[in-house]
């Protein structure tokens, strides 16, 4: 499953802004750790997403075929009111 865990499609998100080192990810995904990270980064690159090019992380065109599907999951998650809000 290409973009089943919940981290691939952040780690995606985030390469889809532009080629990312490591540091980066860790940096701008700060609620997983280096383990899951490295874990997810491996995956990634497996499914043909991503590779690695001069210690960045950048989207292949595989990886580019998804920039709308993230650019449309990242658009919905913006019209969602904050959790709690609608109880019913």
């Amino acid at each position: 499953m290409i973009l089943g865990p919940k981290w691939r499609v952040v780690i995606l998100a985030r390469i889809k802004e532009g080629a990312q080192r490591y540091a980066d990810l860790r940096r701008l995904v700060p609620r997983m750790s280096e383990k899951m990270l490295t874990q997810h980064l491996r995956e990634v690159a497996e499914e043909g997403l991503i590779v690695r090019r001069d210690g960045r992380y950048v989207l292949t065109r595989r990886g580019e075929s998804a920039r709308g599907v993230l650019q449309a999951l990242y658009d919905w998650g913006c019209t969602l009111e904050p959790q709690g809000s609608d109880a019913r």
